[in-house]
């Protein structure tokens, strides 16, 4: 495909569209009754959440 995001034309396009992509699906994502609740929210990386972000 495009390959790596790493030259700074490429990332600053990454980050154009990331941007887009959170301001037209933002409120949807956020709100996904599908995503794990055992996963962070906190963390862009999807890992799963630390001990102290569990309500007890």
């Amino acid at each position: 495909s495009r390959g790596l995001d790493h030259a700074p034309e490429k990332a600053a396009r990454f980050n154009r569209e990331l941007e887009y992509l959170k301001k037209q699906w933002g409120k949807y994502i956020e709100h996904d009754p599908a995503y794990s609740p055992n996963l962070t929210l906190t963390r862009e990386n999807f890992s799963i959440k630390a001990k102290e972000e569990f309500s007890s």
